[in-house]
């Protein structure tokens, strides 16, 4: 064995920039110089679909952070009503994969009749509920593993 490889990451904020910083601990107590990646930020309009609360605050402020307008329901049901409302007006939706009233796979579908054009990030503690098959059956393009 070489050495232990440790990886701890921080999220740094400071002026207009964000960083993300990895650090390896090598042998004999080295360590490596930090790498930094610039996060990417934004304007757009974003609607973030959870229901827990706790995770709408944190998506909320994690985006805002990053110069996104963000737009919040607790249920796919008010989601899409707002969607409805104004179809032109986000530009991405990022949801949770289990909800109450409507599945990821209900939501996903009624997101994309409304606007086929508009981007979805279904974000999952549960991987196992959605693979790549169940989101083509959505309509979606793609899933990341």
């Amino acid at each position: 064995m070489f050495g232990q490889r440790k990886t701890s990451s921080t999220i740094i904020s400071g002026g207009e920039r964000l960083c993300y910083r990895i650090y390896n601990t090598l042998p004999n107590g080295l360590q490596l110089r930090p790498m930094e990646a610039e996060i990417p930020a934004g304007s757009e309009q974003i609607l973030f679909v959870d229901d827990e609360e706790a995770l709408i605050e944190v998506g909320e402020d994690v985006l805002a952070e990053l110069g996104y307008e963000v737009t919040s329901r607790m249920n796919g049901g008010e989601a899409l009503s707002l969607l409805k409302e104004d179809p032109s007006r986000f530009d991405l939706v990022i949801t949770d994969v289990t909800m109450p009233e409507m599945t990821r796979v209900e939501l996903a579908r009624e997101v994309l009749l409304i606007r086929p054009d508009l981007p979805i990030i279904i974000c999952t503690g549960f991987s196992h509920l959605m693979n790549a098959e169940a989101a083509r059956s959505a309509g979606m393009r793609t899933i990341a593993p």
